[in-house]
């Protein structure tokens, strides 16, 4: 099982998609909630099988089914260490995609 590191980005860009969530005047806690458990299960996902095949440059990616968003991450062998960099709104500019440093790979 893999260790799972959030960076303070995508802690973020959680925290931005929750508060959007919230301001809908529709059912806003359980968008949420959805929202939330999705991504918990994603990482839950990554901690087993962290070599999901979708890369982007030189990360891999996991889109999330229900939300327009894409798990960014990084994984490291040698520590067992899954490193989330970027909650990603997939209706954002793909130029604001989160440069992973080579350092990490």
């Amino acid at each position: 099982m893999y260790n799972i590191l959030i960076e303070e980005r995508a802690i973020l860009e959680i925290d931005l998609a929750s508060e959007y969530y919230a301001s809908l005047p529709v059912n806003s806690k359980k968008i949420i909630a959805d929202f939330l458990n999705e991504i918990n299960q994603k990482i839950n996902f990554l901690k087993i099988n962290p070599n999901f095949q979708i890369k982007i440059k030189n990360y891999r990616s996991i889109p999330l089914r229900k939300f327009p968003f894409i798990i960014f991450f990084l994984v490291d062998e040698s520590s067992k260490t899954v490193r989330i960099l970027s909650i990603f709104n997939t209706h954002q500019n793909t130029n604001k995609y989160p440069q992973a440093s080579t350092s990490s790979q």
